[in-house]
Order: C-alpha cells, then sequence, then structure tokens
C-alpha cells in the first residue's frame, strides 16, 4: 500500500487561508484588471482556452517567461497530470500524461504522447529535449487526440508553437548568469524586408539564436576520471521563419530550428544495495534520495553529442473568409551519440553506448472552415508520414559485451481525418469526428556478442553481410539468444479508426460544460532488444484506448476561472518494459488492460489590479485488470500479474500554486512571481516490489525584478533575479530496478538548486 503523505494538505490548506485573509483587503483596492484570454489552435482554428472542448492546459508567453521555461521539462508539476521527465546521457523528453507514456530513449520506439513544434510532430522521443526559441505559447491536450493528431496521441498531444515575423523592426538582446558558471546568451532580430504594397508583397524575418553553457553541477573525484564534471551544459539553438505574403489571402512560412549538444551530462546513481549480495562492495556509494550528493566517482567516460535539424514549410490560403486550405510539410532530422557509465560508482559494471541517426518527412494537407451561417466548424485532411533510422545499441556488463544490436528500420503511414461541429443553437453543440490510419514498419536487425570493448560503429548495411547465411538453434521457448546472427526481417501492418464524440452546452457566454467520448491508437512495433529470432519477429500489439470525460470550463466576472474534468480510461494491450533475466535486457511486452479514472482542476484569479493567483489539482487512478507475464521459457505458461504490479510515472495526485504580483513604478513595472508544486511518490517500472520508487517531490521557485526600463535611445531594458528548486529538493526523476539481477537499483536525480539574474535590452 502506498504511503499517504499529509504534506500537500497542510500546505494547500495554510495557502488557502492566506488567500482567504487576504482577498477582503485586497478587495477594497480597485479590481479593474481581467485575466486575459489565451488563445489556442489546437484544434486547427483560432479559439479560446475556454471555448476548447479539450482538458487543455495552455501557457502564453508572458507566463513561460515568468516561470523560466526553456523545455518542456522546465514545466515540472505544474500541469495537473502531466509528469514531464528526460533520462539521463539522452536527449530525450516524454511526457506522462493521464498515467499513459512510453518512456523508452531508443529511436525503434514510438512515444505516447506526441510532440509538435509548429505543427510538424517531433516523431521520437530521442532529441526530443530542444531549448525552443521565441516561444509564444505551449499547449498540452490530455486525453487522446485520435481525431486531429493520429497515432501516438493516446496520452495527449503537447504543442510548441512559436512568435512569427511582422512587419514591424524589432530585436532582442538577452544576457542570464547563474550559478554553477551559468552562460546563457540569447538574440533575436525581426527584419520586414518588403512591405504589403512592394511588387512582391509582404516579406519579413524573424532570426533568434542562443548559446547556453554551464559547469556541471556534481565533481567526478575518481582519480584519473575521464571527465571532472558531470551535468554540464553546452548548446547552440538557432531558429529561423521567413513569412511571405504576395496577397492578403495567401501566406507562405519557412521555418528552420537548429540544436547542437556537446555535453557531459548527468547519470544514474548507485540506490538501494542489497548488502547480502555479490555486488555488496557498492554499500559506500549508495545514495538516498532527500540527500542529493554533489559528488560522484566514476571510472568511465560520459558523453551527449547531439544533432537536431528541422524544417517546416506551410502554405495558406484563405479561399474566402470561410475556407481555408493549408499545406504543412516538415522534415526532422536527428544524429545522436552517447555513452555513459550506468552504474553511478567507479567500477565497471554497466556501460552502454549507442549510436541513432533518423529521419521523417510529414505532409499535411487541411481544409478548415464554417457554413450555414457559422452553425457548422469542420476541419478536414490528410497525412502522410515517412521515418528511417539506423541504430548502434551496445551494452557492457561487467565490463564485457552482453549485447551489441544493430538496426535499422523504415515505417510509412498515411491518414484521412475529419471533425464537425454543428451548433444547433447558441447553447447545444455535437461535434462528431474520425481519424483512418493506415501504416507499414519494417525492421532488420543483427545481434553480436563477440566484440571486445568499445567496438567500431558500423551501420545495419555494413554489419549485415557478415553475418548473412548464420542460423539460430534455438527453440521459441529456448534460453540460449540467437547470437553472432542476422535475424529475420521482421514486418507488419498496421489499420485502425479513432471515432469521437461530444456534445457541449453553453450555459451563457462563459459558463460551458461537455461530455466526450475519445478514442486513441498507437501501432505495434518490434523490439530491437530482443535476443530470440521468435521474440524479434512477434514484437508487439498495438495499444488503443477509448476515454469518457465530462467537463466545465466558466468565468465569472472576467476575473475568475474555473476549468475542471473527470476522466475515466479504458486501455487496452498497454505497452510496458519488463526485464528478461534470460537475457539481462529490457523489453517491451503487451501486458493486457488497464482502467484510469481521475480528475483535473484549474483555478485563476485576478484578485485585484496587482495580483494574480491559481491553484491546479490533478488526480489519478490507474488499475491493471489484466497483466500478462512473459511466457515461462519451459512451460510457456502465462501468469496473471495484476496485483504485483504498478503503474510508472504516474503520481496519484499533483498540485501546484502561483502567485502573481505586478506594482508599476517611476521608472518601470515591478513583476514578482512564486510558484509551487508538489508529487505524490512515483514508481518507474511496473515489477513489485520495487525498492527505488521516489516519494514526494516539492519543488519551490520564484522570479522578481524590472521590466520596461528606459534605456538609451528607444531601447528598453529589463532585468531579473530567479532561483529554481529553491529548498534544494533532492528527488528522483526516472530509474532502473535491477535489484534482482544485480543487487542494486539506479536512479537519476532532478536538477538542483539553480539561481541567476538576467538582463534583456529591447529595441
Amino acid at each position: 500500500m502506498k504511503r499517504s503523505n499529509p504534506f500537500p494538505a497542510r500546505r494547500l490548506g495554510a495557502l488557502a487561508c492566506a488567500l482567504a485573509a487576504t482577498v477582503p483587503a485586497l478587495a477594497q483596492e480597485s479590481s479593474r484588471r481581467v485575466l486575459e484570454e489565451i488563445v489556442v489552435t489546437a484544434e486547427h482554428r483560432e479559439a479560446t482556452l475556454q471555448e476548447t472542448q479539450i482538458s487543455l492546459a495552455a501557457f502564453d508567453a508572458q507566463t513561460l517567461a515568468d516561470m523560466g521555461v526553456s523545455t518542456g521539462r522546465d514545466l515540472g508539476y505544474s500541469v495537473p497530470n502531466v509528469v514531464p521527465h528526460s533520462w539521463w546521457g539522452r536527449s530525450t523528453l516524454t511526457y506522462a500524461i493521464r498515467g499513459i507514456q512510453n518512456a523508452e530513449t531508443l529511436i525503434t520506439f514510438d512515444p505516447a504522447t506526441s510532440v509538435y513544434l509548429d505543427g510538424v510532430l517531433i516523431g521520437k522521443n530521442a532529441g526530443g529535449l530542444l531549448d525552443v526559441l521565441e516561444l509564444e505559447r505551449i499547449e498540452i491536450l490530455r486525453g487522446p487526440q485520435g481525431t486531429l493528431y493520429g497515432r501516438n496521441t493516446i496520452g495527449g498531444a503537447v504543442n510548441y508553437v512559436t512568435r512569427k515575423p511582422s512587419d514591424q523592426f524589432e530585436g532582442r538582446v538577452k544576457a542570464t548568469l547563474g550559478n554553477y558558471d551559468l552562460r546563457d546568451w540569447r538574440a533575436m532580430v525581426n527584419l520586414p524586408l518588403a512591405a504589403a504594397d512592394s511588387p512582391i508583397g509582404e516579406l519579413a524575418l524573424r532570426a533568434s539564436g542562443a548559446l547556453i553553457e554551464r559547469d556541471g553541477t556534481e565533481d567526478n573525484v575518481f582519480p584519473a576520471a575521464p571527465q571532472d564534471e558531470l551535468g554540464t551544459k553546452d548548446r547552440e539553438v538557432a531558429l529561423l521563419h521567413l513569412l511571405w505574403r504576395p496577397v492578403d489571402s495567401l501566406e507562405v512560412r519557412y521555418g528552420y530550428d537548429r540544436t547542437r549538444i556537446d555535453e557531459t551530462p548527468s547519470v544514474p546513481w548507485v540506490v538501494t544495495v542489497n548488502p547480502n549480495g555479490f555486488t555488496a562492495f557498492l554499500a559506500p556509494f549508495d545514495q538516498r534520495e532527500s540527500r542529493r550528493p554533489d559528488e560522484i566517482q566514476l571510472n568511465d567516460p560520459v558523453l551527449l553529442d547531439s544533432e537536431v535539424d528541422g524544417h517546416a514549410l506551410e502554405v495558406r490560403w484563405e479561399i474566402d473568409e470561410r475556407l481555408t486550405l493549408s499545406s504543412l510539410t516538415g522534415a526532422r532530422e536527428l544524429k545522436e551519440y552517447s555513452y555513459f557509465d550506468s552504474d553511478g560508482s567507479p567500477f565497471s559494471l554497466i556501460f552502454p553506448r549507442d549510436l541513432q541517426e533518423f529521419e521523417s518527412f510529414s505532409q499535411e494537407f487541411r481544409l478548415v472552415g464554417d457554413a450555414f451561417g457559422e452553425r457548422l466548424q469542420f476541419s478536414t485532411g490528410l497525412y502522410l508520414y515517412e521515418e528511417e533510422g539506423d541504430l548502434w545499441n551496445q551494452t557492457d556488463v561487467f565490463g564485457r559485451p552482453n549485447s551489441l544490436n544493430v538496426a535499422d528500420f523504415d515505417n510509412e503511414s498515411w491518414a484521412i481525418y475529419g471533425q464537425f461541429t454543428w451548433a444547433f443553437n447558441e447553447r447545444l453543440e455535437l461535434t462528431l469526428g474520425g481519424r483512418y490510419t493506415d501504416e507499414q514498419k519494417e525492421m532488420r536487425k543483427v545481434f553480436i556478442t563477440t566484440v571486445s570493448g568499445l567496438a567500431p560503429i558500423e551501420t545495419f548495411s555494413q554489419v549485415a553481410p557478415r553475418y548473412a547465411g548464420t542460423s539460430c538453434t534455438t527453440t521459441p521457448q529456448g534460453a540460449p539468444s540467437c547470437r553472432n546472427t542476422r535475424f529475420p526481417d521482421a514486418e507488419k501492418s498496421f489499420d485502425n479508426f479513432t471515432p469521437m464524440v461530444s456534445l457541449a452546452y453553453h450555459w451563457n457566454p462563459d459558463v460551458m460544460t461537455y461530455a466526450k467520448v475519445a478514442t486513441g491508437y498507437q501501432a505495434g512495433g518490434f523490439n530491437v532488444r530482443d535476443q530470440l529470432w521468435s521474440d524479434f519477429t512477434r514484437g508487439f500489439d498495438e495499444e488503443k484506448l477509448t476515454s469518457y470525460e465530462v467537463g466545465l470550463k466558466g468565468t465569472f466576472a472576467d476575473r475568475f476561472r474555473v476549468n475542471a474534468a473527470a476522466f475515466f480510461s479504458d486501455y487496452d494491450d498497454k505497452l510496458v518494459n519488463q526485464f528478461n533475466p534470460e537475457t539481462l535486457v529490457s523489453v517491451q511486452v503487451n501486458a493486457g488492460q488497464v482502467e484510469i479514472w481521475g480528475v483535473e482542476l484549474e483555478l485563476a484569479a485576478q484578485l485585484t489590479d496587482r495580483l494574480q493567483a491559481g491553484l491546479n489539482y490533478g488526480h489519478q487512478r490507474p488499475k491493471y485488470v489484466e497483466y500478462k507475464s512473459r511466457p515461462d521459457p519451459v512451460t510457456g505458461e502465462v501468469t496473471d500479474l495484476s496485483d504485483t504490479a504498478y503503474f510508472p510515472h504516474t503520481p496519484n495526485n499533483t498540485y501546484s500554486a502561483f502567485l502573481l504580483y505586478e506594482q508599476p513604478l517611476a521608472l518601470g513595472l515591478l513583476r514578482a512571481r512564486l510558484d509551487w508544486s508538489y508529487r505524490d511518490e512515483m514508481n518507474f517500472l511496473a515489477p513489485k516490489p520495487e525498492r527505488n520508487e521516489s516519494k514526494g517531490a516539492e519543488i519551490v521557485n520564484a522570479r522578481v525584478g524590472l521590466s520596461d526600463l528606459a534605456g538609451p535611445g528607444r531601447t528598453r531594458i529589463s532585468a531579473y533575479a530567479w532561483v529554481k528548486n529553491l529548498f534544494d529538493e533532492g528527488y528522483w526523476v526516472n530509474g532502473v530496478n535491477l535489484y534482482n539481477t544485480f543487487g542494486f537499483d539506479i536512479n537519476g536525480y532532478g536538477e538542483p538548486r539553480t539561481f541567476g539574474a538576467e538582463l534583456t535590452v529591447e529595441f
């Protein structure tokens, strides 16, 4: 049974009492200021947050700046039932939404929550930890988005939307300095190249770039260590948008984003050492969660070298005032090389090394409009997607290669979709939607163990000829793995239809309730880590999810906002990571059926002209109805593990609150924000017991400063001081349970306390 923790209830109660005591006094002030509306494009058209029939959290540019958000990981636990996190040693970012997540770091696996940058899919978790420049907003859609977004959105979808060029010249230079010798330099310029009345029409360019450097957050004190520090930052980021509007009805936008990472990342630490096991000698390095250490001893090297490039071409033609035809073409590339000591000790126990290369191409044609006097609103489209990749994945155990997987893959999919909303009258709306998806997946693999040390990196096409004609003599239930062989090529086809229906009732212009049934789908695939031919070619099946949801969205007196939702999800063939003790690798399998129910509550209030407050709460309660074990290697028997399995990355409760204060001064605007968030204890893998689960985590961030200061000429200056993880909370964000096999577990810590100051000059 999970331990109850009264801490958040006490803290929330104290906050509520403080607000209750403060409001009467504040009410004596003028309260003319209202909550600003947030415009989103979650349903392919501009609408306010309150008009959208989705459990949706949205953060505008000012809020993101106040929170210090550069990557999705910076959102922390501020969104109910959303847990973003990254994995050590890689540029991976995943989102667990309503308990749905695929935390795999290799490019051969698909995410369960898809991320989009200006409408273009970032197809894998790898390469997702991007410092996105010029953010206009982030939209987090909770629940399956199978109609408008399609496959791999059974948990939800995350939209990063950046600022586009304008017809005004402007620029910005920003410098941030902080502890651990943080140096964060950013610049932006917007250039109107041609006016709307020129022979070529309007032409504008917006370009931005960043150089982010930081020393390590922990010292490697092992004698003759390969690196002196871990947890460094060294990133170059660029974003460019070119906008051409030859006539008022036609707009062409090209976008390019670039990220280069060359860092020595943090690594996992040794935890929960078995004092009676064969690795009991690791006891001196056993760490405790609450005290994040600042020193480590590693004997093996650590490196992350990542290159990400993205292209987006959008053409929008406003056929008339009611109909818009769009074409969105996207191409993304990732090349990432990483190796890292994964045992957190001065011994050569676990050492993985990866080279991942990935390319994707997408094409979407979208028709959005309304008809019958705006009683009918619709979005229909055709979506095409192709991806291919090469993977080199080597893992050394106790100083010797345990597995070397060399693979490549090709995947193709297409989909057609439509969503239609009919307004019976001013109060009642019915929305119907559906999407049909068809996809093909292929993977090829060679499994090698006759290597010593760091084998030379080669692609599958280079390696495969050397192993042509080899065979595997094991039976389907045979314990020996198929070593030093080219596996049979794996191929699968999938197709699925994901319908959606939603009924909304507007009680008045400011209050809406809705009831919704939505479905999601994630294609199956293949386990690149599988060491048996039969397992590899069988792969895993598709996942399906049906969500039942009711929601309320209300704004009262333009100063109070209440958004709430309750949901129940029926989840079939959920994928889980299971450790195979025969082959000493973790592979993905379809566990069975899951039921999840939960609630989300988001409150915001403009208490006075100067003070704004918010309070959020999320609760989720998953339950395995059926959890199938791997077949017994001798008898083939399958066991139901429903009562002996956790639900990874799914804290039962998440809380967050903020206070925002603004005070106009003679020289500028004083602005201060305090953010607090808390999540319950959290597990990382399914099998019980998990000794290395994370306890509850509380994070406090703060920012205060002056903006709109008059500078030389027409420049404006802003200066802020900030701190993240104010109380230097030690908390784990990921982990792997190796206790039964190796006699210890490994866990990764969240960021320590960081603080600094920033200066921005705008012109």
